[in-house]
């Protein structure tokens, strides 16, 4: 696990959490957060989260991504992000800090039918 409090308190994290799997593979999750002067957090985003894959693995990726996540203050470009790692976010999904979960975007197409109804 990673952990940085940056100069305008927002906390930076990266840990490892269980994933349902017979081969005892991990997730890794990266996000932010703030807290309110009770010490409850006020905002809360995840930036990305891993595939299942080996802890070794999720614990090496880490170690590589968190300081870019750092220097960027959460602007990792996708480019860093590499596809055989990352499951969210994807073309189709992106992180809503309402619901505090990954959801699926409506395709374009479907968009464009349901504005000309």
């Amino acid at each position: 696990m990673r952990f940085f409090k940056d100069e305008k308190s927002r906390y930076y994290f990266y840990l490892l959490r269980p994933a349902r799997n017979i081969n005892d593979y991990k997730r890794g999750v990266a996000g932010m957060f703030t807290l309110d002067k009770n010490g409850e957090i006020n905002f809360f985003r995840e930036f990305f989260v891993t595939k299942m894959i080996p802890e070794t693995e999720v614990v090496n990726f880490g170690k590589l991504i968190f300081n870019d996540l750092i220097k960027n203050k959460g602007s990792i470009p996708m480019t860093s992000l590499r596809e055989d790692f990352i499951e969210f976010p994807g073309m189709m999904s992106h992180y809503d800090t309402t619901m505090h979960e990954w959801t699926y975007k409506e395709p374009l197409d479907l968009r464009l039918n349901n504005t000309t109804k």
